[in-house]
């Protein structure tokens, strides 16, 4: 079903943009929609358990992560993440967490957990990797360098707790980390909109 109404869709955005349509339009105009076919159905698009072809190519157009690898490498780079680097010695990792327009931010940690679902605690990094420590309620709007500190095998808690870097460089690695960013307004309920979801507002996937 999926792909006979993709091919139909196909053949009404050639009808629509056609040359009488490009000749009325000399400036080209920003937004509208693309319309993608294959000749297989997509199976998903969970970025988890997307890695067939077409699947995969989808998902890179709609989905940005923290981090990802340097392609055709197994070297890891900065993507939504401002930076993030592994001691020469590995035995701390820098991290430098960056968050634009949001309201409210009163914690952000690591978590364990497929991009599909949520996990437990691992890391604090905000306002510092000290685990408890939240800043305060209400605090209005973020716009940039949330927060920066270093991570040492001592911060690592939770499910990682006794394994260390090494066991938080192996989730990461393989895709079951992510970065959860709290908002909270200070006023009761909660959840009752943006800059007031206590259980997490915003997440991006590591790498």
């Amino acid at each position: 079903m999926l792909k006979n109404w993709l091919m139909g869709t196909a053949v009404a955005a050639m009808v629509v943009g056609g040359p009488l349509a490009a000749m009325a339009q000399d400036v080209p105009a920003q937004g509208g929609d693309v319309v993608v076919t294959y000749k297989d159905d997509i199976a998903t698009l969970d970025p988890a358990i997307g890695y067939d072809w077409q699947n995969w190519s989808m998902i890179k157009s709609l989905f940005s992560r923290l981090m990802d690898y340097d392609p055709g490498t197994a070297n890891l780079i900065p993507v939504l993440a401002e930076s993030f680097e592994v001691a020469p010695d590995g035995q701390s990792i820098r991290y430098q967490l960056v968050s634009t327009t949001i309201d409210n931010a009163f914690m952000a940690h690591i978590h364990i957990g497929p991009a599909d679902g949520t996990g437990p605690i691992s890391v604090w990094l905000y306002p510092s990797t000290t685990p408890g420590v939240q800043a305060p309620l209400g605090s209005g709007r973020h716009n940039g360098l949330l927060a920066a500190g270093t991570i040492t095998s001592a911060d690592v808690g939770g499910p990682l707790a006794g394994g260390g870097l090494d066991a938080l460089i192996g989730a990461i690695a393989s895709g079951n980390a992510y970065v959860n960013v709290h908002t909270n307004d200070g006023v009761a309920p909660p959840n009752t909109g943006a800059g007031d979801f206590p259980g997490g507002e915003i997440r991006g996937q590591l790498p």
